[in-house]
């Protein structure tokens, strides 16, 4: 009989890759995929009784390590809310193939709004999006009300986070209303979400990257880091068809050797190219990881490195030294572009920081979002609605573990910075303090890196300075 510790492993590891498989099948619309709710049937067992026994029994004979515990801990408490959770995001995720009124998908009215210069047009097509999303919103927030009776949460850990995300809040408010201004331009004064996704996506906007093979370009400008080699022979980049997904989307059927990264189909606009480089530090974290990590290491929980990561990457391509290394558009459209993207990561931030606390500050449900919808509208000067600020707080990517990443990544720029120069991403030097974070897999997460490298604070100092 193999040992409770060897076993668990084997049952995580076949459902971990199992879903990262399936959802690959998922986002290519192969009609062979198996949904995520089918899944996680399929794997019941982690959410049983047996495996609460097998637990129990390596607790008891402290058969592995107290840093390991958590992350265990962590995977099951997600298998166990996968059996209210997972049909609901399989709604969500098919909604993009739903159609308004007009025979439009929601998926390409989302893509249209970047079209509708007009503010009055976007509203009108928001609120059709809106009442077709609607119903499902409803049914998400409900089963996360119920999947939150199943598992527990640390109480001291969120009181520290929502401290993080107010102070991340109270120092970036002067910025940010310069920045609500140059960003969203609201004709009336008053900014809605519609106003948001023109600004992220419109179409005419250009792209820092170039249009095409804009990720290959991107790790080639990390010249110092020597990741093309690792990413080339690990990481397949694809395409993602008919899901909502405004985001790219990151799985590991075996990390380290295969990992993908689906880019999101909303692809106009800077956010597109964004979303990608953001998930290339995701993708990049769990390529360098060591292959004998155990599988609940292996396939990191929230607030990991790769989190951290991606942010680093993504708030590049606001850091002036970085842009002036790129060719193609002109000095001027650089700088512009750049000083866009850098009012797109305050609103990020503030986005995720606001949500945070709409979270963390009362038991899920109906007045959690109303508490949330007032949260997000207060931060960013922006009317959400209960519907969009329900997916933004209680959506199936929540916000906290991004938070966290963007709060690490930020300070980590500013600590790479000090100690390799302002170009620490073509030092070679910079390279080790990342692969051995990597390396550890979901072992170390983004706020112990910070500590390890001595990267202090909640990285609201080096925002502020991409947008000054």
């Amino acid at each position: 009989m193999q040992p409770p510790s060897v076993e668990l492993d084997r049952l995580l590891d076949a459902w971990l890759s199992d879903e990262a498989r399936e959802g690959v099948l998922r986002w290519r619309g192969s009609p062979e995929a198996r949904s995520a709710a089918s899944v996680a049937d399929e794997h019941d067992r982690l959410a049983g009784p047996e495996v609460a026994a097998l637990m129990d029994e390596i607790r008891g004979r402290g058969s592995v390590s107290a840093a390991d515990v958590p992350l265990i801990e962590a995977h099951l408490g997600r298998a166990r809310s996968l059996r209210i959770l997972a049909p609901l995001r399989d709604s969500l995720a098919d909604a993009g193939r739903l159609e308004l009124g007009d025979g439009t998908t929601v998926l390409s009215a989302l893509d249209d709004l970047g079209l509708r210069d007009d503010a009055a047009d976007r509203r009108d097509l928001g609120r059709d999006i809106i009442g077709v999303l609607a119903p499902l919103v409803t049914r998400l927030v409900d089963g996360v009300a119920a999947a939150a009776e199943l598992g527990t949460s640390d109480a001291t850990a969120d009181a520290a986070l929502a401290d993080r995300a107010r102070g991340v809040l109270d120092a970036t408010s002067g910025a940010w209303d310069e920045a609500h201004a140059y960003l969203l331009r609201p004709a009336d004064g008053r900014a809605d979400w519609t106003d948001v996704a023109w600004a992220f996506r419109a179409h005419g906007e250009g792209r820092l990257l170039g249009d095409r093979d804009h990720l290959r370009r991107f790790v080639r400008l990390l010249d110092g880091l020597g990741l093309e080699k690792d990413l080339a022979a690990r990481v397949r980049v694809e395409d993602t068809a008919g899901a909502l997904a405004c985001a790219s989307r990151v799985v590991a059927p075996a990390p380290p050797a295969d990992v993908r990264l689906g880019r999101t189909p909303l692809r106009h606009g800077l956010a597109g190219q964004l979303s990608d480089v953001a998930g290339l530090g995701r993708a990049a974290a769990l390529a360098l990881m060591s292959p004998a990590l155990p599988s609940w290491a292996r396939h990191p929980v929230d607030g990991s490195v790769g989190w951290a990561l991606g942010a680093l990457f993504e708030q590049l391509l606001a850091d002036r030294v970085f842009v002036r290394r790129l060719d193609g558009p002109e000095r001027r459209k650089r700088e512009a572009l750049r000083r866009r993207i850098a009012a797109m990561a305050l609103f990020e931030v503030r986005a995720l920081a606001a949500a945070t606390l709409g979270r963390l500050g009362a038991p899920p449900g109906r007045e959690a979002v109303e508490r949330a919808a007032h949260i997000i509208r207060s931060a960013l000067h922006v009317r959400t609605g209960e519907v969009v600020a329900a997916l933004w707080t209680f959506g199936p990517s929540s916000p906290a573990p991004r938070l966290r990443g963007w709060m690490a990544g930020l300070s980590l720029a500013s600590t790479l910075r000090d100690s390799f120069d302002e170009d620490w991403f073509r030092n070679p030097r910079s390279a080790e303090p990342i692969r051995s974070a990597c390396s550890r897999g979901g072992l170390l997460s983004a706020e112990a890196w910070c500590a390890e490298l001595g990267a202090a604070g909640d990285g609201a100092g080096r925002l502020l300075d991409l947008w000054r």
